[in-house]
């Protein structure tokens, strides 16, 4: 586990987003014609994170792995609006006509005869056989030809040139004009799932234990030490006898001697009682600190543990 993902596992924006994905799996953006690719979820998720903060977001937990990616689209928008409505076109690349018309050669196999067809036909128009006035039948026809013309200028047209057309400000535009955007789903990461299942505590677990401890939480997490350092906590909390502070410390590997250092030092600035959780094992030079410490140090393998020891800790 690293630095970066054990600090984000702090955060009560992803612990949402993690619950969530728990229970649905995946996020996917929906389209609509006003304002393109967004997501719903997120908003619901995140509302008081909107525009390129919320993005900022998925990218640093994307990049700590602990949210996968997939590619689920290419937004496509306008150059001149920045509009995602438009409708694409197939035009003649000789008088740049969009009546382009597309003919089939179709061969009745029942009585051998050979129709050609328009797609400027009604609905209809494939149903019959001309020559023998039988419905074709799945299986009973094959196409044995196929091409476009211009209605305009009536040239054959191999392959159409292709244009969008966006329906908010008239501009005709080409694929390489257009400003391209790629649109991704999110899920949780198999092994950060392992991670979380076992060893991970969020914000709203500590929080509730807190509570249930009489402890009112205060709404800011930092303290101004006698150096003049403002020293932050995960949480600072206090009841009628006195104020206390939780940090907590995530990693797959042995906790350092510094990392403990860190914590005693923020002890000797501040003076209030500090609880450190810690979900993996002391090196053996932190596990000597830790003995002689003036810390309250929670030291378990498991996340119920964890929990456990924290609440009977503040009784």
């Amino acid at each position: 586990m690293g630095e970066i993902r054990s600090e984000l596992y702090k955060d009560s924006r992803l612990e949402a987003l993690i619950i969530f994905l728990s229970d649905n799996k995946k996020i996917e953006p929906k389209f609509d014609l006003s304002n393109g690719y967004n997501y719903p979820d997120l908003d619901k998720i995140m509302p008081e994170n909107a525009g390129k903060n919320k993005d900022d977001f998925l990218k640093r937990v994307v990049t700590a792995k602990v949210i996968d990616e997939e590619l689920f689209d290419i937004e496509l928008r306008c150059p001149k609006c920045k509009s995602p409505d438009f409708s694409t076109r197939y035009l003649c690349p000789f008088c740049e006509s969009m009546t382009i018309i597309k003919y089939l050669l179709v061969e009745h196999i029942n009585c051998g005869q050979t129709s050609t067809k328009s797609n400027l036909r009604e609905e209809s128009w494939f149903d019959f056989c001309p020559n023998c006035n039988k419905k074709y039948s799945e299986g009973g026809y094959r196409i044995v030809g196929k091409w476009f013309e211009c209605s305009n200028c009536g040239k054959q047209v191999k392959n159409p040139m292709i244009a969008h057309f966006c329906r908010n400000c008239h501009n005709i535009f080409s694929f390489e004009d257009a400003i391209q955007r790629e649109v991704y789903s999110y899920s949780l990461n198999s092994e950060a799932k392992k991670e979380i299942d076992a060893v991970v505590l969020f914000p709203s677990e500590i929080r509730k234990i807190l509570t249930n401890a009489n402890y009112t939480i205060k709404a800011s997490n930092v303290i101004k030490g006698k150096s003049g350092i403002e020293q932050k906590f995960d949480f600072v909390a206090s009841n009628d006898k006195k104020t206390i502070a939780v940090d907590t410390i995530f990693s797959s590997k042995p906790i350092t001697e510094m990392e403990i250092g860190k914590e005693q030092s923020k002890f000797y600035d501040t003076g209030i009682e500090i609880y450190v959780i810690i979900t993996s094992k002391l090196s053996e030079q932190a596990s000597m600190i830790a003995k002689v410490s003036p810390l309250k140090i929670v030291e378990v393998s498991n996340k119920k543990d964890a929990l456990l020891r924290l609440r009977k800790s503040l009784l």
